[in-house]
């Protein structure tokens, strides 16, 4: 590796997201110290009053469960605001390399497996023509659908580009977690002679924007710790309003920018680059789950790897265009994050050491308890306001300081989302946390309009 003063590299002045963040850092952490200690009295009072009160009902104990459950999922966010803002965070400036000298060697790493042959190819140009020597970087696609016509495609592409090359290990359409072992594919087996220092992994359907490399590898060349860089998903297929909340705005903008923070940022999609060498000694790609990216995030935490997010606009991708094809792919997530548990087995992945399997394991069932919560909350809910007594009576006195406290309690809860949202520089709407689960914070009709032909 090359001392970092070898390489070229400018540092770019902010934009206005970062400023935003630096000037609401202070204001999120105290905000979210607020309504973690207002959550915490507020449930301290409810229960010994409903503990207490000489007409307890099944409902009470139950209406403080379903509350109980939507501020946990707050909670979460707001100790990770709190976290992210206690100590001095892995600064992300934007920055550029420059020069042509001493580049290190990158394999951008094109996985498809039946898509359409013309997004295929976009994608392929597009990575073609990134602003870096072309000695010093190759393109190889990885067809795990096998097919001719791609194959014949990419030879004529190759006249132009020389360093875009095919390859497939068979058709492996239908495949559980083919992703994953076409990844390992070229990590292991096309890569043994000649290996790069750096790939980035990009989806069939991702377009590079040509300075993609330039800005991403500065930040893994000035770090050594950090083994793997992500960049936030932009899409040019997006319905107007955003409706089901495919950008993942808050995801990116809030949680992953404070994961990033922490130096602990997930990859959650197309366009990451990552240290070879780091990658292989964690095993490659974990084959136990659908959301391998996100898995492989938190295998390098857990060996003590820093991971890291940037926000610039680097890359554009499609959405599905139909709500069939939305369901489809939040399930696929959803249904990753569940198999998580699966790394308990001794016969998956043996190179994880035990203690950080518990832990993935864990994190996979505290992602799904939450959906859990979320759904019988919003079922319990409406039945136990509309039959009453739910709350303990004994008192005017005892209803007043329940009724007092909750206002309290929402109002902070309210006053951290407005903080979260300002230190991201994002307006939000409310429950934008809950992207991922449910279909959607607005209107389903404006999805419907923007997609009709």
């Amino acid at each position: 590796m090359f001392p970092d003063n070898v390489y070229d590299i400018d540092e770019l002045s902010p934009d206005d997201r970062t400023l935003f963040a630096q000037k609401y850092r202070k204001y999120l952490h105290h905000i979210a110290q607020a309504a973690i200690w207002t959550t915490y009295i507020y449930f301290a009072v409810r229960l010994f009053f409903v503990s207490t009160t000489p007409e307890q009902t099944w409902k009470m104990w139950i209406m403080l469960g379903v509350e109980g459950l939507f501020a946990h999922m707050s909670l979460n966010h707001q100790r990770l605001s709190l976290a992210a803002t206690e100590k001095p965070p892995h600064q992300t400036p934007r920055k550029r390399l420059r020069s042509d000298k001493n580049l290190p060697r990158v394999d951008v790493l094109v996985t498809c497996c039946g898509e359409p042959i013309e997004i295929i190819l976009d994608t392929v140009r597009a990575a073609c023509c990134l602003d870096y020597p072309t000695s010093r970087f190759r393109v190889r696609l990885l067809d795990d659908g096998a097919s001719n016509d791609l194959h014949d495609a990419i030879a004529k592409l190759t006249t132009k580009w020389p360093n875009l090359s095919y390859h497939t290990r068979g058709k492996q359409s239908g495949q559980s977690f083919a992703k994953a072992g076409n990844l390992n594919y070229a990590l292991f087996s096309l890569q043994t002679e000649d290996p790069p220092e750096f790939c980035t992994v990009v989806d069939a359907d991702s377009i590079l924007m040509p300075e993609f490399l330039r800005a991403t590898l500065p930040h893994l060349l000035a770090d050594p710790k950090a083994a793997l860089l992500t960049t936030r998903q932009y899409f040019y297929n997006l319905p107007r309003g955003d409706p089901l909340s495919q950008s993942r705005a808050y995801f990116y903008t809030c949680e992953n920018a404070e994961l990033n923070l922490l130096g602990h940022a997930l990859d959650a999609g197309s366009g990451a680059v990552f240290r070879r060498d780091a990658i292989l000694d964690a095993g490659g790609y974990p084959i136990y789950s659908f959301s391998e990216d996100w898995q492989l995030s938190l295998i390098l935490r857990g060996l003590g790897m820093r991971t890291m997010q940037i926000q610039e606009v680097l890359q554009f991708g499609l959405v599905p265009t139909s709500l069939a094809g939305h369901l489809k792919q939040r399930n696929r997530w959803h249904i990753g994050h569940s198999q998580q548990i699966s790394v308990l087995f001794p016969s998956v992945n043996k190179a994880i050491p035990e203690h950080l399997r518990w832990d993935i394991a864990l994190g996979g069932l505290s992602i799904m308890a939450g959906l859990v919560s979320y759904s019988v909350g919003f079922v319990a809910l409406p039945f136990l306001v509309s039959n009453g007594g739910f709350i303990p009576a004994g008192s005017a006195l005892e209803v007043k300081v329940q009724v007092v406290l909750a206002t309290v309690h929402v109002a902070a809860t309210w006053a951290y989302d407005w903080a979260r949202s300002a230190h991201a520089g994002v307006p939000f709407v409310p429950f934008a946390h809950a992207e991922n689960s449910w279909l959607a914070t607005g209107k389903f009709e404006d999805f419907y309009m923007s997609n009709e032909p």
